[in-house]
């Protein structure tokens, strides 16, 4: 009688470990509530200019895809304008803390066509054209949706890298059945008219 009551006893105290599932549960909300604060958070870091104290919150904090979207394009996006007046030192960083950004939406399955465009011109900007390519190369193929835009951006970057980079971006974008835009067949044509061409071109 008493060893059936001791396992009553010790069946009804078990019970009580469903409870922290449901904590879980309800912490789930809080979790969501404390969202908006780390966007605040990254975005006030980046605003006073440590981007690199940024990116090292949201890698920290696990952020959401949404937040490191934000960071991309709000702070690390390279403007034309600002370019020239940014040291070699200070584009480095960015491009290093944009890919940092490319490679956690890419983790999470959210990265865009847009924000691969975007590392790929900061890239370009801080003479990475290599880094550009090896980007494009990585996650263009998981994108369903690829452009013209994102073409141009990789063409730009395979220019500046060797004439054999040129010819694989542009039969990746034939193959693709991508149709060329002004810019392109603009890089087309100073590409073929180089005196560096190894073969004829006949008219």
């Amino acid at each position: 009688m008493l060893l059936r009551a001791a396992r009553h006893v010790s069946s009804r105290a078990k019970k009580p470990s469903a409870t922290p599932r449901g904590s879980r549960a309800a912490d789930a909300p809080s979790r969501a509530k404390q969202r908006p604060a780390l966007d605040d958070a990254v975005d006030a870091l980046a605003s006073r200019g440590d981007l690199a104290g940024a990116v090292a919150l949201a890698q920290r904090s696990r952020a959401r895809p949404e937040t490191w979207r934000r960071l991309l394009k709000r702070h690390l996006r390279v403007r034309s304008s600002a370019t020239s007046r940014e040291s070699r030192k200070a584009l480095i960083q960015r491009r290093r803390l944009a890919l940092a950004s490319l490679d956690a939406m890419a983790r999470d399955g959210a990265l865009r066509k847009g924000e691969l465009t975007t590392v790929m011109s900061i890239c370009i900007a801080s003479d990475d054209a290599p880094g550009a390519l090896a980007a494009f190369d990585a996650h263009a193929p998981a994108l369903p949706d690829r452009d013209a835009h994102l073409y141009n951006t990789a063409l730009q970057a395979a220019l500046r890298v060797s004439e054999d980079a040129f010819d694989r971006a542009l039969a990746a974008m034939a193959a693709e059945s991508i149709a060329f835009d002004g810019f392109t067949y603009a890089l087309s044509l100073i590409h073929i008219s180089e005196p560096t061409r190894r073969y004829a071109i006949s008219y």
